[in-house]
């Protein structure tokens, strides 16, 4: 159903973008040739086609395709994941994504195991399959748009984004901090945990901690740039 809200943005969109939006419409129909594509092809195009109209968030969830396109869950996850395997991103596009993601406030840590939303079943796939490559078992820890992670996993993966020449670096800034250990992972591991405690302190006995900002503060101190933690 065309709401009133698509109505208008259709007839408020540019020439030029609306032109734009008509090609990726047409496109799967002449591909290979006209009628020939799968149905799958339309809907993606579809989707994208919304999205350039701005309907459709760009990194829209599974539950905002339910409300806007009146479909299943699992429907929306499957747009999701295809649209993905059609897109032109790269592995770097994923690793900053994934980034993205362990920086979060809604990362959370809880008696050394970490879950993390993440609403796109592509990008869970390819965090999958970095803790995997880390040493890691995934399997069985992976639920929905939820992945419980140990915290050694977590720790590893935050190492593996952080660029090798920068290691020391990190290692000599968080024992500025006062954190005591032989290595960075320890380092990282202290860190973490002395800033669980000054949560738990302020909130009066909290069972968890939000760690996206703290893991963040880490990966800035990573790449040159201080962040608020990590300067503060």
């Amino acid at each position: 159903m065309i709401t009133n809200e698509l109505q208008s943005l259709i007839k408020n969109c540019d020439a030029s973008k609306l032109a734009s939006i008509v090609e990726i419409l047409l496109k799967p129909h002449l591909i290979p040739v006209f009628g020939a594509s799968k149905l799958i092809e339309h809907e993606v195009a579809a989707l994208e086609a919304l999205k350039q109209l701005g309907w459709i968030e760009a990194q829209s969830d599974e539950y905002n395709l339910v409300k806007k396109l009146r479909i299943t869950k699992p429907k929306a996850r499957s747009l999701i994941y295809q649209s993905a395997l059609r897109s032109n991103q790269t592995e770097a596009d994923w690793n900053a994504e994934i980034q993205k993601i362990l920086t979060s406030p809604t990362i959370y840590l809880h008696e050394q195991l970490v879950y993390i939303e993440v609403y796109d079943p592509f990008i869970m796939d390819v965090l999958r399959s970095k803790i995997r490559e880390l040493g890691y078992l995934s399997d069985g820890s992976f639920s929905g748009s939820v992945a419980r992670i140990p915290l050694e996993a977590m720790i590893a993966l935050v190492k593996s984004f952080i660029p090798r020449d920068n290691l020391k670096e990190v290692e000599s800034k968080l024992r500025a901090r006062g954190i005591v250990a032989s290595d960075l992972e320890g380092l990282v591991m202290g860190f973490l945990k002395k800033a669980g405690e000054s949560f738990a302190s302020e909130a009066g006995g909290k069972v968890g901690q939000k760690i996206g900002e703290v893991v963040s503060s880490i990966l800035k101190m990573g790449i040159n740039y201080i962040g608020d933690l990590a300067g503060s």
